[in-house]
């Protein structure tokens, strides 16, 4: 990942997956398309830290940002900065040099908002009518892992399956959310995509996998309105080839996984969800462009394109915060699924044994309270 010439000028290249980068000494960096990195504001502040330039009598350090603006306010920031030469441009600017049935699909976008963004290059503001405007979004953000919550006290991989796979079918929203022991979400990870069925179970248990060694509890979750027990059989399938791929010498034990009905519209599930954006009751984790980009663009009534990761993020924050599930007694006497539930703490072992005393066998009480 080292690029030399022969005058001994020397250019190397990193992935922005990282929230740390430190110790070069540089007088000129290229970053490509910075809205895509997730840690775009601490990396941005290490490089700065890395531009250091090459001696006295050098030139000062100076770089280049190349892509699509998104808005954030990092880019409004930047351009506001006098040292800042800002270019803007559409792709039709470069249409001699296009195919011709790629200008004609960049022709066919009309003047959307869509269209002002990723072909003309706009710096956009917030979208009229959103439930969820990038401005909120940005002002809750984790900016760094480090400021993580060490543990979590549940974690749900969230998944709103798609009824079909071809090139017009929709989505599979795949989404991790956690909660916290002071009731706050956190938007963790977004893998939703146009998924094979092997593909969007293969990505929901690797999430399941990251995230499970961070949680006190965590569960599988699918809306299945479009596929009813398909979801979880899918889910069984891929984990028992895996299982048996392994050849694992266990017997295999499938991965519980909890289906719901959705019985509202979109915007009736949305509405409550984005009350707790505003409240800062949910953070996203680093940037997440694809997702963020979705539910910033989804218009309740306008927007025709069926917002699946969006449709997977209210469902895991619902039921993260708004009990939208089954109940379970010894979660709510930990403070889980109701954030005004008492927290009992170190003692929860003591108070479930006096539960069993008084009312019997603990499955018998579960409903009671």
């Amino acid at each position: 990942m080292r690029l030399v010439w022969p005058n001994g000028a020397e250019a190397e290249c990193h992935s922005a997956e990282e929230a740390e980068y430190r110790g070069p000494n540089l007088d000129w960096f290229w970053w490509d398309e910075p809205a895509k990195c997730r840690w775009l504001n601490p990396l941005w502040a290490n490089l700065q830290l890395s531009l250091r330039g090459s001696g006295l009598g050098m030139a000062p350090p100076q770089g280049i940002f190349t892509g699509t603006p998104l808005p954030l306010e990092f880019f409004r920031e930047m351009k506001k900065d006098p040292r800042t030469v800002f270019r803007g441009g559409s792709s039709l600017d470069n249409a001699a040099n296009l195919p011709k049935k790629y200008v004609q699909k960049l022709l066919a976008m009309g003047d959307s908002r869509h269209a002002a963004q990723e072909r003309d290059g706009a710096l956009l503001e917030d979208e009229k009518g959103s439930l969820f405007p990038w401005s909120t979004i940005n002002a809750h953000r984790v900016q760094h892992p480090n400021d993580l919550p060490q543990r979590f006290v549940a974690v749900i991989v969230s998944i709103d399956p798609a009824d079909s796979v071809n090139d017009r079918s929709d989505e599979t929203g795949i989404v991790a959310v956690g909660l916290d022991e002071r009731g706050t979400c956190y938007v963790l990870d977004d893998r939703t995509d146009k998924h094979s069925p092997e593909d969007w179970a293969k990505a929901a248990f690797e999430l399941y996998n990251k995230w499970k060694v961070f949680s006190d509890k965590i569960e599988i979750f699918a809306e299945k309105n479009k596929g009813g027990d398909m979801v979880k059989r899918n889910l069984q399938a891929y984990e028992e080839n895996a299982h048996l791929k392994a050849k694992r010498k266990d017997a295999f034990k499938p991965t519980p996984v909890e289906l719901g009905w959705s019985k509202e519209s979109k915007h009736d599930r949305a509405q409550p969800v984005s009350l707790l954006y505003s409240a800062g009751r949910v953070r996203h984790v680093g940037m997440l462009p694809d997702l963020e980009k979705e539910m910033s663009g989804w218009i309740p009534g306008i927007t025709r394109k069926s917002p699946n990761g969006l449709d997977a993020l209210v469902h895991a924050v619902s039921r993260l915060l708004l009990n939208e599930r089954e109940e379970n007694n010894e979660d709510l006497l930990r403070g889980v699924g109701n954030p005004l539930a008492a927290h009992v703490g170190d003692s929860s072992a003591e108070v479930l044994t006096q539960l069993d005393d008084m009312f019997g066998a603990r499955d018998e009480w579960r409903r009671t309270l």
